[in-house]
């Protein structure tokens, strides 16, 4: 059985990303935790957790809950900060 540790250690969420996770899963912050683990190191990876951070704000937005909107844009901010892939190198085409 995993533990809160185990699964902060995969990918290091925060607070936030575990909450929002949580709410849209409708389950513990445990389990929560570990699916996001699974996700970020799935095929889809980051960008499909970056895509259901939107689709959630989409419907905070349809909602008229404006409080959870800023919340979770300030989520996906910081998530696609945190897991931003690596700029390809500049390739010269003259080599």
């Amino acid at each position: 059985m995993l533990t809160w540790n185990d699964c902060v250690a995969f990918y290091n969420p925060t607070d936030e990303e575990i909450r929002a996770l949580a709410a849209r899963e409708r389950a513990s912050p445990v389990g929560a935790g570990d699916l996001g683990a699974y996700l970020v190191y799935a095929a889809d990876g980051a960008p499909g957790l970056s895509r259901r951070i939107v689709g959630d704000i989409a419907a905070a937005q349809g909602k008229g809950d404006r409080l959870a909107t800023l919340q979770l844009k300030a989520v996906l901010r910081h998530f696609i900060e945190r897991h931003r892939p690596a700029p390809l190198p500049a390739v010269c085409c003259c080599c």
